[in-house]
């Protein structure tokens, strides 16, 4: 599958917290050995090309990482990350706030 959608950076860290909270025991219970790859720092400004292919790049990891999970995949809040268009998302974030 190919997905192509416009997300911010807190929407990709909201994902990243939903996972972690959901899925944290499960991996340990399973004494799986692999963490949820972390998503790459915060800037307020990326001023060059070769910085933000790298941002790039480590979204590209973290979401091909969580889709290719056969754990994470099916997550209610990855199917939402990647389907809803940025408005219905927004306001969808909104009542899944990770507990």
């Amino acid at each position: 599958f190919q997905w192509t959608v416009t997300r911010r950076y807190s929407d990709f860290e909201w994902l990243h917290e939903c996972l972690v909270k959901r899925f944290s025991a499960h991996f340990v219970m399973q004494k799986l050995i692999f963490e949820i790859p972390a998503l790459p720092p915060k800037t307020l400004v990326s001023t060059t090309s070769d910085e933000i292919k790298q941002r790039i790049h480590a979204f590209t990891v973290f979401l091909s990482f969580v889709s290719n999970s056969d754990t994470l995949k099916y997550s209610p809040e990855l199917v939402q990350f990647l389907s809803e268009d940025s408005k219905s998302f927004s306001a969808k974030k909104q009542v899944m706030i990770p507990k």
